[in-house]
């Protein structure tokens, strides 16, 4: 969990970030429940690593400024 939370939102598309904040979210609710069998823990956390092995990242644009002036 500690991995997903250090990732940064601007850095993916919004919809693999959906998915992974609603993993974490999920996995957070099971580690909150005292209750929580091992069944559970195991699979809450193996939707947030699938979650956290499918960010895309978002691509690349280059923005304005004195760098890239200097090619135009």
């Amino acid at each position: 969990m500690a991995e997903a939370k250090q990732l940064k939102a601007e850095d993916y598309t919004e919809a693999t970030w959906t998915a992974l904040q609603t993993a974490l979210n999920a996995a957070e609710s099971v580690m909150a429940n005292v209750a929580a069998t091992q069944e559970e823990v195991a699979a809450a956390f193996a939707t947030l690593n699938e979650a956290i092995v499918g960010l895309v990242e978002k691509p690349v644009t280059p923005q304005n400024g004195p760098f890239l002036e200097q090619f135009y």
